[in-house]
């Protein structure tokens, strides 16, 4: 284990967050999805769905940071430099097609959108509006409503 001392023990970095809109995804049932993917089907169709998501994402918008991890996505755009109404009219849209993509493969996506403080780099995301989206996803989209 590495154990910092003297002068090492305190970052050198000036990392602040910043406004963010922040969409947070969820596979429903992707737990269970992965335990029982002995032949790696689903790992091939939920990398399929996530790879279209990310080129559809950089396409459309060219300052997103997009985080997948498992059988979640992270989707993130600054509203702090202009453009906040359109940038979020993007996400949205970014994420009402990923759901659409998904549900297309017979999987269903629940989730949460917020907006506020956050802050990513190759290592760490981080900030209040990822603690909310999460919280949120867990909380109040319990199961996704179908109004087919």
């Amino acid at each position: 284990m590495t154990k910092r001392t003297g002068d090492a023990r305190f970052p050198r970095t000036e990392y602040k967050t910043s406004q963010y809109c922040v969409a947070y995804l969820d596979f429903l049932g992707g737990t269970d999805i992965i335990l029982h993917d002995d032949q790696n089907k689903h790992l091939n169709i939920i990398n399929m769905i996530f790879e279209d998501a990310l080129f559809e994402a950089k396409m459309l918008v060219k300052d997103i940071f997009v985080k997948i991890f498992s059988d979640n996505i992270l989707l993130a755009l600054p509203t702090d430099k202009g453009e906040r109404a359109q940038k979020i009219e993007k996400l949205i849209t970014l994420v009402s097609n990923f759901v659409q993509q998904a549900a297309d493969n017979d999987y269903l996506i629940r989730g949460a959108i917020t907006e506020g403080d956050f802050f990513h780099n190759d290592i760490i995301v981080y900030g209040k509006a990822l603690v909310e989206a999460v919280g949120m996803e867990e909380k109040y989209a319990i199961l996704p409503k179908s109004y087919c």
